[in-house]
């Protein structure tokens, strides 16, 4: 007799960018190997609804493709993931802190995000998942032209996360793909561009992405 899975019959939308929509660094995009494509076989959702975009950032942007810009498509859901931050690093975007409601900012565009998700959503289980480290446009450990760390935009998100109580994966500190480890980087590896996850590397990041989910 199969166990039934804790999320079975519940919809799923999954916020974020390009790690979300299934860029694989290479030049092609699918949704069919990105993480979310996992979550009915290893959560049981029946319906999952992908919300990344390549390039996505989760402060307001002039290019109308920030997760700011794109919340207001999610309603009625029971669980949602948000995911983003590396693109906010890569650009040199504001941190901002939790006073602010500046929406330009990373700390004011999530407490927004968040905000409206949970008046679309009133029953939903929301989670917050860091950025994990990238080795390409700005290494993690070099400052942008902001001056500032990645680890800053972490901080950011989870200082945001815990004022709504919301748990959050810390994939900045276990993204688990290599982006610093040679042998698994390349077409085969788990990262092609030291950012991106290839499809073999979104598979192994969807079962622990699961395993987070599934404890909720």
């Amino acid at each position: 007799m199969s166990k039934t899975l804790p999320h079975a019959g519940e919809k799923l939308s999954c916020l974020g960018d390009s790690i979300t929509n299934g860029y694989d660094g290479q030049d092609h995009t699918s949704q069919d190997w990105s993480w979310p494509a996992y979550m009915t076989e290893l959560c049981g959702f029946k319906e999952v609804t992908n919300v990344g975009k390549n390039a996505a950032t989760i402060s307001l942007n002039d290019d109308g493709i920030s997760l700011v810009d794109r919340c207001h498509t999610i309603h009625d859901q029971d669980f949602i993931t948000i995911f983003g931050g590396v693109n906010d690093y890569d650009q040199g975007l504001p941190v901002g802190d939790l006073q602010t409601d500046d929406l330009r900012t990373v700390s004011g565009g999530l407490k927004y995000v968040i905000e409206a998700l949970a008046r679309q959503n009133p029953d939903a289980t929301m989670v917050v998942f860091t950025p994990m480290k990238e080795n390409k446009f700005v290494p993690t450990g070099t400052p942008n032209a902001a001056g500032l760390l990645e680890i800053d935009y972490v901080a950011a998100i989870k200082a945001v996360a815990d004022h709504y109580s919301l748990p959050v994966l810390d994939l900045y500190a276990s993204g688990n793909i290599g982006v610093f480890l040679d042998p698994l980087v390349g077409p085969d590896g788990y990262t092609a561009d030291r950012l991106h996850p290839t499809p073999k590397g979104y598979r192994r990041l969807a079962r622990q992405i699961a395993s987070f989910i599934n404890q909720f």
